[in-house]
């Protein structure tokens, strides 16, 4: 029997992803990771002991191998009622999802044990390359999120969408990447343009704080906000975007762009005793105008206070 390379040990498949992952191109090669989850291990292993559960997985690992892989694939086992398949190369999703389909044709026929069969159930989630990352733990994590879905699919196949994200998960790794990008000063202000609607004209940018890297989860302004206080970094990211954004409009000035800078920053700066001097000191350290700084608050509700009254 022809199949992969025995990379079951789960170092060989990382292995074999970060020798890969870095030769994906965009709209042209990719690598799809599918997790595939049964529950029938668990189950055997409660109802008819570990032998049985063991001799289920090691039918379907061997059905996965031997049928659906190809010889340049991969396979590494996660644990017991799991495993990780890498397919490379592979010309877009459709490719990944007629493998996932097949996989789940094969791993969801009856098991032979003993004088009877059982049904592994199996549920498969794709991350694919470079479309979900380029990080082979990121794409991981990202199939095990997208099978997760496919639990509660009546197809049991779901590619990964920013969408299935859990959001107590996706905050924690916003508040790291942001302590990260903050430790190593790496943050960068991206503009939004405002258009006078009569005019057409160019009359003024809006602030938005982001950090470099394609493997960071998609943020909204407001997102990006929440998990500036929930990190208790509001004084050090507040101080940061102030002195960023007069810095950039000071050079606006000088280019001859008389525009108006807005800035929206966490609720929790009106609380904080030091932001009014944090304020002044931005102001004194870079040439711009009376009014060229307008200042927004997310959130003011958490506060118990009305917008018009602060």
């Amino acid at each position: 029997m022809t199949g992969p390379r025995p990379a079951n040990d789960f170092r060989d498949f990382m292995q074999w992803m970060r020798e890969h992952a870095g030769a994906c191109v965009p709209d042209s090669v990719s690598l799809a990771v599918l997790f595939v989850d049964y529950d029938v291990v668990a189950r055997l292993d409660s109802a008819q002991g570990f032998e049985a559960g063991n001799a289920a997985h090691w039918c379907l690992v061997e059905r996965m191998r031997d049928t659906v892989l190809r010889p340049q694939d991969a396979l590494g086992e996660i644990a017991r009622g799991q495993m990780v398949c890498g397919l490379y190369p592979i010309h877009g999703a459709g490719v990944a999802r007629l493998a996932a389909n097949k996989a789940l044709l094969l791993l969801g026929a009856p098991i032979p044990l003993g004088e009877s069969h059982v049904h592994a159930r199996p549920a498969i989630g794709i991350a694919l390359c470079p479309e979900h990352g380029t990080d082979p733990e990121l794409l991981l994590r990202r199939a095990r999120i997208a099978c997760r879905t496919a639990r509660d699919r009546y197809e049991r196949i779901a590619e990964y969408s920013d969408e299935q994200e859990d959001p107590r998960a996706k905050a924690l790794l916003l508040e790291n990447r942001l302590r990260d990008a903050l430790a190593a000063e790496t943050l960068e202000l991206a503009f939004q343009p405002r258009i006078e609607l009569q005019t057409r004209r160019l009359v003024g940018v809006e602030c938005l704080l982001h950090w470099p890297g394609r493997e960071r989860p998609a943020a909204t302004p407001a997102e990006v906000l929440a998990t500036v206080e929930s990190a208790e970094l509001v004084n050090e990211v507040a101080a940061w975007l102030l002195h960023a954004s007069l810095r950039n409009g000071g050079d606006f000035l000088y280019r001859g762009l008389h525009l108006r800078i807005g800035l929206k920053l966490p609720a929790r700066c009106l609380r904080a005793p030091e932001f009014p001097d944090l304020v002044d000191r931005a102001l004194h350290t870079w040439p711009v105008q009376r009014g060229q700084l307008l200042l927004g608050f997310a959130s003011l509700a958490r506060l118990g206070a009305h917008a018009e009254v602060l």
